[in-house]
């Protein structure tokens, strides 16, 4: 598995301490718009707003600082992710599933820079939608 990979399950899924590392004012008015902000957020290493934007179950399972410090500890300086596009969204009451396409520049692009599909849970709480 490449590094950018790990970076984006560490950060998009939900934590699950023994398996998978997958709020104020942060989460977005529809699922895409959250994960258009995930994106930014990591581009700008705001590994801080990916912690705001993750779901109750995520943060209740791991500390903001032992989060940040993962992502930083997997982060590859110069990598961006570019290009994304929603390309479905599909809500199920307060759960949804988001597809969407982007493309890994910089250090971490193994094989060029190809665009990858990639998808996420997403959970609405309070009104907002919020990753894992």
């Amino acid at each position: 598995m490449r590094r950018w990979h790990i970076m984006l399950a560490l950060a998009v899924g939900a934590v699950l301490i023994s398996a998978i590392l997958t709020t104020g004012g942060c989460g977005g008015d529809s699922p895409g718009k959250t994960v258009e902000d995930f994106i930014d957020a990591l581009n700008n290493r705001d590994f801080d707003t990916v912690y705001d934007i993750s779901s109750a179950g995520t943060r209740e399972s791991i500390s903001r600082e032992e989060f940040v410090a993962a992502l930083e500890a997997n982060w590859i300086e110069g990598s961006r992710m570019e290009g994304l596009e929603i390309t479905s969204e599909e809500i199920d009451g307060d759960r949804a599933i988001v597809k969407f396409k982007v493309r890994v520049t910089g250090p971490a692009a193994a094989g060029g820079g190809e665009e990858s599909e990639q998808e996420t849970a997403l959970v609405r709480e309070d009104g907002e939608w919020k990753l894992g």
